[in-house]
């Protein structure tokens, strides 16, 4: 169910009243979109539950029914991170590294005020997975500009989408602690150093050329000129044990020859 059911087909607010925002910034997710946010959800604020997603801290106010002053307001309030007023929105970011910084931030701060309870878990959103029409978010810098809110350093924004209302589960596609979602991420970039100097051992980071290359030091683009002849005159079957027995005895360890069946998928070679 829609969380703001006052939506044009544009998917800009209907105005029913003549004091009404009409926010023209507000996005609507599409079935199939490619968007990825993170939110680092900490105690408080807003909530999460593993059943249904997270929950604004107010989420009893419909931010497009509110008045051009109210909707003001609460922009402004929603900016300072560190304010008690309960939010409509749900903050995320669609830079990782921005929001990693931003986790470094806050518990950094809850370090300094001597906070021990709960722990600060980052979420990977992607509206997408939902269908269309079940959540609503936007740039913050377009709608800071748009209800002409006073934000004293806008550029701390640029990165940061809100969602209106709440995040269903079924867009969360990761959710854990911080330290956590870090160590998966160095895992996965050490896995993708690894073959990428396995590949550079291999001497085929050229691509389908190299390819020819490595396969030149294998014997078997050279070689096969010599069999066809020696086919033709009915002579070198000695020879041609004594190759195979070669070829053989310098096949790669089962890691490289894992390496060259995905080169030789990726350029379309058959052997």
């Amino acid at each position: 169910m829609p969380v703001l059911n006052l939506l044009n087909p544009n998917g800009t607010f209907i105005n029913p009243f003549q004091d009404r925002l009409d926010i023209g910034v507000c996005l609507r997710n599409t079935s199939g979109s490619a968007d990825i946010f993170f939110h680092i959800q900490q105690p408080g604020g807003t909530q999460y539950d593993p059943a249904t997603g997270f929950t604004a801290g107010d989420a009893k106010t419909d931010p497009g029914r509110l008045s051009q002053d109210k909707l003001r307001t609460a922009v402004e309030h929603h900016s300072e991170w560190y304010s008690r007023t309960h939010s409509p929105f749900i903050s995320t970011f669609d830079n990782l590294d921005n929001v990693l910084r931003w986790a470094d931030k806050m518990k950094s701060f809850r370090e300094m005020r001597g906070i021990t309870s709960g722990s600060l878990c980052l979420a990977e959103i992607r509206p997408g997975l939902l269908p269309w029409g079940t959540v609503w978010y936007t740039r913050f810098c377009d709608l800071i500009r748009d209800v002409g809110a006073k934000v004293q350093d806008v550029a701390k924004n640029k990165y940061e989408y809100v969602f209106a209302g709440n995040i269903p589960s079924e867009a969360i596609s990761w959710y854990g602690p911080v330290d956590e979602y870090r160590g998966c991420l160095e895992r996965t970039q050490q896995s993708a150093l690894n073959l990428s100097e396995l590949f550079k051992h291999l001497n085929i980071q050229g691509g389908a050329n190299k390819v020819g290359t490595l396969l030149q030091g294998n014997g078997t683009l050279e070689q096969e000129p010599e069999v066809r002849n020696n086919e033709l005159d009915g002579s070198g079957e000695e020879e041609e044990e004594e190759e195979e027995e070669e070829e053989r005895s310098s096949e790669p360890p089962a890691g490289l020859q894992s390496a060259q069946m995905v080169l030789h998928g990726g350029t379309g070679l058959s052997f």
